[in-house]
């Protein structure tokens, strides 16, 4: 049934959804509400930069630092690249000429290598430039020792006084501080004991045992230098040095220094001519022990050795001797016996017509030296001097084995010298081996090193000899 609208009292409208007026922005107003890429970046950028200058800064710094230090090191490894081939220097005195050596203690700066294999490795031909940056002095040039010392023995002769009756001046030493370990200690003092028993034997008045500290810039085991160049200028009545190391024991009490022999030479060192002058070995001398002639030559030669005494620049000296010397370590620093080698080999037409080689009874290694084999064959000749090198029983704790191994050398070494000297007194030890229970005496004294107090060592060593009877 159709519904009729027209009974309908109140009319439905059609719904019309109502109409949203569109609200239209401003560009330039939205420009003020939409954030702006670049401006944020600005701002970053405002806001960094005290901190990006000092980052610059620092980065800018680290560069100068590393391009310093690469130069410093190519200047030491490589001088010839930095400052080009030596030039010929011509003096009031001598003129050099090139490939030859001229050393000058006056002006230590004209130092100039000899242009040969052993510094002609890895391109490298010339080391001048080194030594000028950086040379080392042992004192003012003296060119006129040998008329200063005619002069002082005439004027000795003009007013009568005596000269003195020896020949040779001893000279050795150790270092200035006590040793950590108390027996590196004791066995200096038996060292010290064992020069003055030779010089005693011999008539050496003349004995320096020194302890103290020669000069900051070198090293301990280059004081030697120093020392034979200020006793020299000091006694120039003196005509011989002889150097004995601090870690070497004179061995052969009975040896006489054949002076004769060495007439036409002033530097006596054990070694051998050909180690040195052809295969230029690192060991091919031992300056353990050794003679030197107070006159020029000498101190000309003290100059010229101690080029590569300075303590700065050891390590690099070094390396320096490790790449021109064979069989030598690339990380052990500069030390005078691979120097000598190195000065005399580098130059034989100027050192090796005054230098001797001596091969038989200058110097041994404690290593090589048999000592209770000799005592059974008293016709073998026992070394001058045995060097105990490389056992710093001094700076070792006293718990090291190779420390033990290397006293009980040195006790052996010690009582081989003493009984030379003792054998005039009819006493002997029957054995060169340090025994402790063996007496009284020997218990004191081994209680000392030990550092046990006196009443103690009485009481224990009276318990000891009650215990034998």
């Amino acid at each position: 049934m159709k519904r009729s609208t027209a009974a309908s009292t109140h009319e439905t409208p059609d719904y019309k959804a109502p109409v949203v007026k569109e609200h239209k922005v401003p560009i330039e107003t939205n420009k003020i509400w939409v954030p702006d890429p670049t401006v944020r970046a600005e701002e970053e950028v405002r806001r960094k930069a005290p901190e990006m200058k000092f980052m610059y800064l620092v980065s800018g710094c680290m560069t100068v630092l590393v391009i310093w230090g690469l130069f410093r090191e190519v200047s030491y490894r490589f001088p010839l690249i930095l400052y080009g081939p030596a030039s010929p220097v011509t003096t009031a005195e001598t003129e050099v000429v090139e490939e030859s050596i001229h050393v000058t203690a006056a002006n230590v700066g004209t130092v100039h290598f000899k242009d040969d294999p052993i510094t002609s490795r890895s391109g490298r031909k010339d080391a001048r430039r080194f030594l000028e940056k950086y040379p080392f002095s042992l004192g003012a040039r003296i060119s006129d020792w040998d008329q200063q010392r005619q002069s002082y023995a005439a004027s000795l002769e003009a007013t009568g006084s005596p000269r003195k009756k020896s020949e040779i001046y001893l000279v050795s030493g150790q270092q200035p501080t006590s040793c950590p370990n108390a027996m590196g200690d004791h066995y200096y003092l038996k060292f010290l004991k064992n020069r003055v028993d030779y010089c005693r034997l011999h008539g050496i008045t003349n004995h320096l045992y020194n302890m103290a500290d020669i000069d900051e810039g070198v090293n301990r085991m280059w004081a030697k230098l120093p020392v034979l160049r200020a006793l020299m200028l000091k006694h120039p009545d003196v005509n011989w040095f002889l150097w004995v190391d601090g870690e070497a024991l004179i061995t052969n009490m009975n040896y006489e220094v054949p002076l004769d022999r060495y007439q036409n030479h002033n530097f006596v060192v054990h070694g051998s001519a050909d180690l040195v002058y052809e295969k230029k070995q690192a060991a091919g001398l031992s300056t353990a022990a050794f003679l030197i002639r107070n006159c020029q030559w000498s101190l000309d030669f003290l100059e010229a050795w101690a080029t590569m005494a300075d303590k700065e620049f050891e390590e690099k000296w070094g390396i320096f001797l490790s790449e021109h010397l064979t069989d030598r370590p690339q990380d052990e620093p500069a030390e005078d016996q691979s120097a000598a080698v190195y000065t005399l080999a580098r130059d034989p037409s100027r050192w090796s017509s005054k230098v001797y080689m001596e091969k038989e009874d200058m110097s041994v290694s404690w290593k090589n030296a048999d000592l209770e084999a000799l005592i059974d064959k008293p016709d073998l000749t026992p070394p001058f001097v045995t060097h105990f090198a490389g056992c710093q029983s001094c700076t070792t704790p006293a718990g090291d084995a190779r420390v033990a191994h290397c006293q009980s050398g040195m006790e052996k070494a010690f009582n081989f010298a003493d009984n030379q000297d003792a054998e005039g007194n009819s006493y002997q030890r029957g054995q060169l081996q340090y025994k402790p229970l063996c007496g009284l005496v020997v218990l004191l004294e081994c209680f000392s090193t030990v550092g046990v107090g006196l009443k103690v060592n009485h009481s224990v060593a009276w318990q000891h000899l009650s215990w034998e009877a």
